[in-house]
């Protein structure tokens, strides 16, 4: 017995990427906060809420690794920070000074 199988639809519209020249204007144009925020989220792949939630514990340089903590699903995952970002991160931590490693790094993050 042969039966129609009907395939998915095409979607409506195509998800948007942007070009490396497009990318490097829009880096080009933030700077300070704004930039290692966007190099954040744009170079780990992080979620917005992931990189809101991101302490001082959760990123080490020495593994290059940071962890999202209860991301989607309510899962942890590692992720690798771009090397651009390693400095102004460190200088970061440095003025914060957390006494107990648990600093949130929200401050980073005016909405």
């Amino acid at each position: 017995m042969a039966r129609h199988v009907v395939g998915a639809k095409p979607p409506a519209r195509l998800p948007l990427a942007l070009t490396r020249s497009q990318v490097q204007a829009l880096l080009g144009t933030l700077d300070g906060f704004s930039w290692n925020r966007t190099m954040l989220l744009y170079g780990t792949g992080l979620r917005p809420m992931e990189c809101l939630r991101l302490r001082v514990k959760d990123i080490e340089f020495s593994r290059n690794e940071i962890v999202a903590r209860e991301g989607t699903g309510n899962e942890n995952r590692g992720t690798m920070p771009p090397g651009t970002v390693e400095d102004p991160l460190q200088a970061h931590r440095g003025v914060e000074s957390p006494a107990d490693g648990l600093q949130v790094l929200a401050s980073w993050f005016v909405v």
